[in-house]
């Protein structure tokens, strides 16, 4: 898929699967945390499938998962962030889940 051909919509979505991959090696790599390295394996995934939906023109399916998957993680990476009371790397990833679950809620209902 040429970049010159993708929306913006499938931009987000690849932006964040690419952050939180990189987020789930790093956290592997620093404190051998197979939770860390699952979790950003399966939310990025999850990201990746929704810009691919986006990108092959499925925008009602890939904003539906996109949302959900960012719902998910913004709950998970919030309670988290509440229990440790550490802003990096929970609190950052659960505003991020949160910004963008509301954007691929926002671009769902705009598709329907």
């Amino acid at each position: 898929l040429a970049a010159s051909r993708m929306g913006g919509s499938a931009h987000a979505s690849f932006t964040l699967a690419a952050i939180l991959g990189v987020g789930g090696l790093v956290g592997y790599a620093r404190a051998r945390s197979l939770p860390s390295l699952l979790g950003g394996a399966i939310s990025a995934g999850a990201m990746l499938g929704s810009g691919l939906l986006i990108s092959d023109g499925r925008d009602l399916e890939g904003h539906a998962l996109g949302a959900a998957a960012s719902g998910v993680l913004a709950t998970g990476m919030g309670y988290r962030a509440a229990m440790t009371k550490k802003m990096m790397p929970a609190g950052a990833i659960a505003l991020l889940g949160a910004i963008s679950a509301a954007y691929h809620g926002k671009k769902f209902n705009d598709w329907r």
